[in-house]
């Protein structure tokens, strides 16, 4: 009798684990989860663990706000609405670049919004560089929120870091061969103003000859420490940091003029000062700049900000800082 009673409940629990298993085994982690779409359920059982599918089911997210992300390597579910504000701004990225790189801007003390603040002017690869290296030649700068304006503002404080300007052009001037760029708009401004020099002058863009225009970051590094290698001190006035520079936004040239050794001399530069601003070219440096922030002017230095600031810029004799604090900008 006693060994019929064990038997018995011997069964019965065979039965109830018996019965456990089955149950478990079929049991649908999903199965509250109002969404029918089976590849999009096969995905998400396979990808999320249960805590991650009670957070699906919990604020009611549907597929369609992730399932294009999920594949992704690095993909994290409670990420979803930066992938997707990353994806809005960035929009020439792939939903593996997606994930990537936004979870590497979270790696970052407000990584995320610095990305969004500085899209869609800067490429996505410069963001990162911004992140990750700073400004190694002044801890203390700010990245200009505006590189493609053509009021954009660099000095000592302010810079591009990295990078380079969207529609540089290569400039339609005789100038002994060499090959220079500039930004579209300035590019035509200045060659309009050297057909009128030619006019004026005669010669080859009445004898003004370019001595630099687009210059990159690269390119500054080189200059910047080959002015510290041969210790010029008074040189390095004249000299900015890589990523600060005017050249580097495409809308600034270095000019010279004929034999003169100081430019100022000649017949060219009194008319430059009295007519580049009617084709939108102002000198940034200026004496008032040399107060301002230390940098001695640079009459060979000028620098595209549009007829409509140049006129007024050249009306009261103001530099690009003075337009834009009149302006609140």
């Amino acid at each position: 009798m006693k060994n019929k009673r064990l038997i018995l409940i011997f069964g019965v629990i065979m039965v109830f684990f018996t019965c456990f298993s089955l149950m478990n085994k079929s049991f649908d982690r999903l199965s509250r989860y109002p969404y029918e779409d089976p590849h999009d359920r096969e995905l998400i059982d396979h990808y999320l663990n249960d805590e991650e599918i009670e957070y699906l089911i919990e604020y009611s997210i549907a597929p369609a706000y992730f399932i294009k992300y999920i594949e992704s390597p690095g993909f994290n579910i409670y990420h979803i609405d930066s992938y997707q504000k990353i994806e809005d701004n960035y929009w020439y990225l792939n939903y593996d670049q997606i994930v990537n790189f936004t979870e590497t801007l979270l790696t970052y003390d407000d990584g995320l919004n610095t990305a969004l603040s500085l899209a869609p002017d800067y490429y996505y690869e410069d963001v990162l560089t911004w992140l990750k290296d700073g400004d190694v030649f002044n801890a203390s700068t700010v990245i200009i929120t505006n590189p493609e304006d053509e009021l954009a503002y660099l000095d000592d404080d302010h810079t591009m870091s990295k990078r380079v300007p969207y529609d540089l052009v290569k400039l339609n001037i005789a100038n002994n061969g060499e090959e220079f760029l500039l930004k579209a708009d300035a590019a035509q401004a200045f060659e309009q103003m050297c057909k009128d020099l030619a006019k004026e002058f005669g010669g080859e863009s009445g004898g003004v000859y370019l001595v630099s225009a687009y210059i990159s970051y690269d390119e500054q590094v080189a200059i910047y420490h080959e002015a510290i290698s041969q210790y010029q001190v008074d040189y390095l006035k004249y000299v900015d940091y890589p990523g600060h520079s005017e050249h580097q936004l495409g809308l600034a040239v270095d000019i010279q003029i004929g034999n003169y050794s100081d430019i100022r001399d000649s017949e060219q530069y009194t008319w430059l000062l009295a007519n580049a601003y009617k084709y939108g070219f102002v000198q940034t440096y200026t004496a008032q700049s040399q107060k301002e922030n230390g940098k001695d002017p640079r009459p060979q230095h000028w620098r595209y900000v549009g007829l409509k600031a140049a006129t007024t810029m050249h009306a009261n004799n103001w530099t690009l800082k003075e337009y834009l604090n009149d302006r609140g900008l």
